[in-house]
């Protein structure tokens, strides 16, 4: 699934062109002095398939499956227009894909980048073994499972502080 401050990456190798796409990812910042990666050109069919393999990945796991949805449609519009047919520069072609995500998701983490070098496939997360499971409970439990502050109220009500990143630590049982 995606979610906001995940970086799905989708590596895709053709003729040393678009190598490498990753989406939700923290921008590039380069230090100064340092030079920008090269770009590359990019033809007709590498740009199809870099929009197709978006737009299936986008179908296949973004938290919000409309927004999706209307994300491939706005894109395949633009395709049938044309409006991506000049672009020959790799940079300037994930640069506009995401330019066009983000003005139907409103999504500023969702972003198509282009990486000269090949960068490596990323490998599924693997679910955490029963020793792995025990020793976060054993943390989290250190931790009361993140609750900071219960306050009892009056009868039958209280009040309790969680930080944002407990609940997501620890999964509702």
């Amino acid at each position: 699934m995606i979610v906001a401050g995940t970086c799905l990456q989708l590596h895709h190798k053709i003729k040393n062109q678009f190598q490498h796409i990753k989406e939700i990812a923290p921008s590039n910042i380069v230090a100064q002095g340092e030079r920008t990666p090269p770009d590359s050109t990019i033809d007709a069919s590498t740009r199809k398939q870099v929009i197709d393999i978006v737009l299936k990945r986008l179908n296949d796991s973004y938290v919000f499956p409309e927004v999706a949805q209307a994300m491939e449609k706005s894109i395949r519009d633009r395709v049938a227009k044309g409006e991506y047919d000049q672009i020959s520069s790799s940079r300037a072609f994930a640069e506009t894909l995401t330019k066009d995500l983000q003005a139907v998701s409103k999504d500023k983490h969702l972003r198509v980048r282009y990486s000269h070098e090949v960068l490596p496939e990323r490998q599924p997360r693997a679910e955490p073994t029963a020793e792995q499971r025990e020793q976060e409970r054993r943390d989290m439990s250190g931790m009361n499972y993140g609750f900071e502050k219960v306050e009892r109220l009056r009868a039958r009500s209280a009040v309790s502080s969680v930080p944002r990143w407990a609940l997501t630590q620890w999964p509702r049982q």
